[in-house]
């Protein structure tokens, strides 16, 4: 399985104190290869086995590592929630709709390019046209369409500041 820099980062650091993949890679037959590219290999699958066996403590170190990220989020009115591997975003747009996001901590992506890819797809036209379908089935309380194109680019803007508050702050957390 591919995982994020950032989970292979904590894995590592967790690592230092068990040393548990360079225990992996004697199973695995590594100190008895003579091929470098067949070592490699078995020191990838050793990282995996390693990071698998010790999911939880990686979530929970990874979750911690971006405790400065999540400060930060929280002074833009956010309410941060964590539930197992996925993390809650909880805020809403001037308008009043109700935004969840939800980030997965336990993939190849890291926090940071998650909430940059956020905003990168939010196309504010397809937003709008939704909450317009779903007025004509049947939504109640949804706002006149000028003023659903103005929430739009509000929340457009929410999420640009969300992505550069973590890319901005993502530093901090190596430092930590």
């Amino acid at each position: 399985m591919d995982y994020s820099d950032d989970i292979k980062y904590i894995a590592e650091q967790l690592d230092k104190e068990l040393n548990g993949i360079s225990k992996i890679v004697t199973e695995l037959g590594g100190d008895k290869t003579d091929s470098i590219l067949h070592l490699c290999d078995i020191q990838d699958e050793a990282l995996d086995t390693f990071i698998s066996e010790n999911k939880d403590v990686i979530l929970y170190r990874l979750f911690a590592f971006y405790k400065p990220i999540f400060d930060e989020i929280e002074k833009l009115g956010y309410i941060v929630e964590r539930d197992g591997e996925q993390v809650f975003l909880k805020n809403y747009s001037p308008a009043g709709e109700e935004l969840c996001i939800t980030i997965n901590l336990d993939g190849n992506y890291s926090l940071t390019y998650q909430l940059f890819a956020l905003y990168d797809d939010f196309d504010i036209e397809d937003h709008v046209y939704d909450l317009l379908e779903a007025k004509k089935n049947g939504l109640s309380g949804v706002p006149s369409v000028k003023e659903l194109i103005d929430d739009a680019v509000r929340i457009h803007e929410m999420y640009n500041v969300l992505q550069l508050t973590a890319y901005d702050n993502y530093m901090l957390c190596r430092k930590a």
